[in-house]
């Protein structure tokens, strides 16, 4: 893991404090499969991979903690969190419920109709990824697509709700990415798009229970990580 692979930031990092910065660049690695989950996490060498000291590096882990992307485990130090079948499972259960209620949530108070344009292009782009092969992009606009959606239901504590499952939910769909058929990604969301574009109904709600179910069902998550893991200790 090098420092230059760690600073891959968006466009406004230089205008977020150290701590933001170590908490975007270790967020980044665990989405992009460079940090697996179970990884252990060293104050030591982050401090020397970012070059900053060690109090940002200590304020970021606690973050990192706090929003679930980390776990301090006794006599074995902070981990980056283990994504198995049962918590998929559970952060499902929960991310259905919180998306049917923004979705009528934002038929009723009428920004659902000004949400479709941009829905839409998010599938474009996700297309656009899926052409190109670029699996974490595609899992970002996989996240974005559905954090829209919570947006718009104007709630804010369903999207403080959201807002802090998001991460660990962007790091499991960009697992799921490195094994998924992006085209069959962009078919579901295409689904999803065409069911919140029509008049609420059951078919939207299928089309949203199917949707999530899919991450339940035909990702091997572990496998995935296992393999992963097998690759890299063999390069």
């Amino acid at each position: 893991m090098s420092a230059q692979d760690l600073s891959k930031r968006d466009p406004n990092f230089q205008a977020k404090t150290f701590a933001d910065q170590v908490v975007d660049a270790v967020f980044e690695q665990a989405a992009s499969g460079i940090l697996l989950p179970g990884d252990r996490v060293l104050e030591v060498e982050l401090a020397a991979q970012l070059g900053v000291s060690r109090a940002p590096i200590r304020e970021a882990l606690r973050i990192l903690e706090t929003q679930g992307l980390i776990e301090s485990i006794p006599y074995r130090g902070m981990r980056i969190f283990d994504v198995t079948a049962s918590l998929v499972r559970e952060l499902n259960v929960v991310r259905r419920e919180l998306e049917a209620l923004a979705i009528t949530e934002a038929v009723s108070n009428g920004t659902m109709k000004r949400l479709i344009p941009e829905l839409t292009e998010v599938v474009r782009a996700m297309e656009g990824a899926a052409r190109q092969g670029l699996r974490r992009e595609a899992a970002r606009l996989d996240a974005q697509f559905h954090t829209a959606i919570i947006f718009a239901s104007s709630n804010r504590i369903l999207q403080s709700l959201w807002t802090t499952l998001r991460p660990r939910l962007e790091i499991i769909f960009s697992i799921a990415c490195l094994e998924r058929d992006l085209g069959g990604l962009c078919e579901e969301h295409t689904q999803l798009l065409e069911a919140l574009s029509g008049t609420p109904s059951k078919k939207l709600n299928l089309a949203l229970r199917d949707h999530i179910v899919t991450d339940n069902v035909s990702v091997d998550y572990e496998g995935i990580i296992s393999a992963r893991r097998a690759a890299r200790d063999r390069s």
